[in-house]
This record gives C-alpha cells, sequence and structure tokens, in this order.
C-alpha cells in the first residue's frame, strides 16, 4: 500500500504544470524612437548639413528680425490682418506719401493707388503684399532711425550671386521634379537652397505668368519647381521706417 502512495504521488508530480517562462526582455531588441534631435538631423531637413553626394549647394534659411521691435513687429501684424482682409482704407494709413514706387520719376501715394488699385478686392496688390510680408525680412538700421526691408531673400541675399541669375528655395517640402506636371517624378528634394535659372525657363522666356520654373541646383541637377516655391530678390518687396507718427511702408518695388 505504501507503494501505492508513493508511486500515486510522484504521477500527481509529473502531470502538474511547469512555473511560466519568463517574460522575454522585447526592450533589448527595440530600436529606440528618434528624438526630435536625431529626426532634425535626417535628410532632408531645410536647413541641415546636405548629404555628401550634395555638398556643393548653399542655403539661405529664412530670417525674419521683426520679433526685435515690439512696437514694428506689431505694426507688421496689423497690416498683415489688414493685407488679408482687403483693408485698403488700413494699408493707405501706412503708406509713406512719398512712398517709392519705380525706379524711375514715379512715387507718392497717389502713384501707387494709380498703380494698384486698392479699393478694388481683386488688385494685385493683395497677394504681394501679402507674400511680402508672410516671408520675414531684416532691419538695415538700428534705434530710432531703424528701417525694415522684406521679404527675406531681398534682404538677406548674398552679393556674390547675380540677383537675375538666381532664385531661392523659400518652402521646406519643395521637391525638384522630372517635368512641369504636377504627377511626374520627384528627382530631388529641396532644402532652403540657391538654385539657378535655366536658359529655357518661361519666366526667363516672357511667362511671367507660368507657375513652375526650370532651374539647375548648385550641384547640376536640373528640373522643374513650384513657381511659388521659390523667389528673386527683385521681385517684390518693401521697406518701412519709424516715422514721428508711426512706422509707415516707404518702399514697395519689383525690379532693378
Amino acid at each position: 500500500m505504501k507503494r501505492l502512495h508513493i508511486l500515486i504521488f510522484a504521477l500527481v508530480l509529473g502531470c502538474a504544470p511547469s512555473a511560466p517562462e519568463a517574460p522575454r526582455n522585447l526592450t533589448a531588441t527595440t530600436e529606440p524612437t528618434p528624438t526630435g534631435a536625431d529626426r532634425a538631423s535626417s535628410w532632408p531637413s531645410p536647413i541641415a548639413t546636405p548629404p555628401p553626394e550634395r555638398s556643393e549647394i548653399r542655403q539661405l534659411p529664412p530670417v525674419d528680425h521683426a520679433v526685435r521691435d515690439r512696437e514694428f513687429a506689431g505694426f507688421r501684424d496689423k497690416l498683415l490682418i489688414d493685407t488679408r482682409e482687403k483693408d485698403h482704407a488700413g494699408v493707405l494709413a501706412v503708406v509713406n506719401p512719398k512712398i517709392r514706387t519705380s525706379f524711375g520719376a514715379e512715387g507718392g501715394i497717389n502713384h501707387f493707388i494709380t498703380m494698384w488699385h486698392p479699393e478694388d478686392p481683386k488688385s494685385g496688390l493683395w497677394a504681394e503684399l501679402e507674400e511680402v510680408l508672410e516671408l520675414g525680412g531684416s532691419f538695415t538700421e538700428p534705434g530710432e532711425g531703424a528701417r525694415f526691408c522684406a521679404p527675406y531673400p531681398y534682404s538677406e541675399w548674398p552679393e556674390d550671386l547675380d540677383s537675375f541669375e538666381y532664385l531661392v528655395v523659400t518652402r521646406a517640402a519643395t521637391a525638384l521634379k522630372a517635368s512641369r506636371d504636377p504627377s511626374s517624378t520627384d528627382t530631388t528634394p529641396l532644402g532652403f537652397e540657391f538654385v539657378r535659372i535655366a536658359d529655357d525657363d518661361p519666366v526667363r522666356a516672357g511667362n511671367r505668368r507660368s507657375t513652375w520654373r526650370k532651374v539647375t541646383t548648385l550641384d547640376g541637377k536640373q528640373g522643374w519647381v513650384d513657381a511659388s516655391h521659390v523667389r528673386s530678390p527683385v521681385d517684390y518687396r518693401a521697406c518701412f521706417s519709424r516715422h514721428p507718427d508711426g512706422w509707415k511702408m516707404d518702399l514697395f518695388v519689383a525690379g532693378d
């Protein structure tokens, strides 16, 4: 009987479930989530150091010094609101009576009104001025004689690049495409870089309404970019200065 008890006890132990297996350490083989710094350093970041194969490119990251002067920053914010709302009275209130409107003899607020017809909601002024104000800019004079010029592709343009031969990419998510068809292949991701205007660029050929620009990157890649993603320093620009009765727009011109 004793032997039978021992045999039954042994059989019970053999059928008992084994201890659960210790869980595997999954974190040991899981790649860490990239940090913000890691993501910022990956290409194509608009201001990152380009990869070795694009080492010849040159960039002009966005610049906006308006925040350095609280009074001017508030002035520009209001002007931008008035521009978006097409409030011609609000805009005209900050136009210098002697505003420069061209590189000829014309000028002054009356010529500005005749040229732009700001009372018309469909005036080309609204789109041009809004883009100028949105693209930052720089102070050229400090203190009481402060002067602010916008957009940054004009105020920060390097002296060694021909302003009639080059453009700068002003948007980070810009692709160099194989053709002017929006569905064509993206050939190269562009950062805030300078590109050379191609000889057969449609705007250079006289089609100023073209929505595409043909360009060549500084490392030799040619293709097409959305015209709204690039800008020339001789496109429309504005300069503002502090007057006894507040900030005024002293200049709004294009060309050279």
